[in-house]
């Protein structure tokens, strides 16, 4: 080889493990990935297999259906995070569920029949602006996405 191949070639294996080109990014401290999705810097996921427990900034009360798993969070920044789980209650009435206890909770929904038509929970208060609850028809169990962005209220 000469030198101005192995000029290269030096400097390309040094960029590559300058990026990480070279190392598994997978999870191997029971779960959390700082690596993954959107990097580091913008979040943490936790593993879906291991995530049980709900996360603590999730507010004390907080209405879910009794059967809600927590399949995994993630943390985007410092005031928004986002939750994922599963419940087997029926999507048929899920919606208006879900609007009718955050009211009683004391939250501020926004309801609208565009929301309603996609499954779509818009709600405020309680220490978090600008939420959402997505829910996903999933075959034996939807799916919720609870988007909450904390403030210091």
């Amino acid at each position: 080889m000469t030198f101005r191949a192995s000029t290269l070639a030096m400097t390309l294996s040094l960029a590559l493990v300058a990026c990480g080109g070279g190392e598994d990014m997978a999870a191997t401290d029971g779960g959390v990935d700082e690596g993954a999705g959107m990097g580091a810097d913008s979040g943490e996921v936790v593993d879906t297999a291991s995530a049980t427990d709900m996360p603590e900034w999730v507010p004390a009360g907080f209405p879910l259906p009794g059967d809600f798993s927590v399949v995994g969070t993630q943390d985007i920044g410092q005031y928004t995070h986002v939750l994922d789980g599963t419940t087997d209650e029926p999507l048929d009435g899920l919606y208006e569920s879900l609007s009718e206890d955050l009211s009683s909770a004391g939250y501020e929904v926004r309801d609208s029949e565009d929301y309603a038509e996609q499954d779509l929970v818009y709600f405020d208060g309680q220490g978090c602006s600008d939420c959402t609850i997505r829910i996903v028809d999933a075959g034996p169990a939807r799916t919720m996405r609870i988007s909450m962005t904390l403030t210091d209220d």
